[in-house]
């Protein structure tokens, strides 16, 4: 998965979206929702065109994940 993947789910309410945030507002203590991601974008992907998500594109993550009671968590293990 990259983060344009995730925030693709987020910003559609994707049924993985849904799934993980009503589970951490349910279940969790404090809901933290994780995406970790491989990269930001796979370079030459359909769609991506190689470049990850703009500060903007977080932000509305972010509002996304607030709105839904849950804090977002995004991270890369290749930058």
């Amino acid at each position: 998965m990259t983060q344009r993947a995730a925030y693709n789910d987020i910003t559609s309410n994707d049924n993985q979206w849904q799934a993980m945030s009503n589970y951490a507002r349910r279940f969790q203590q404090l809901p933290f929702v994780s995406y970790i991601s491989l990269l930001e974008a796979f370079p030459g992907a359909v769609g991506e065109g190689g470049r990850g998500i703009s500060k903007t594109d977080r932000q509305n993550m972010t509002r996304e994940a607030l709105e839904k009671g849950v804090i977002l968590i995004l991270a890369n293990l290749f930058d």
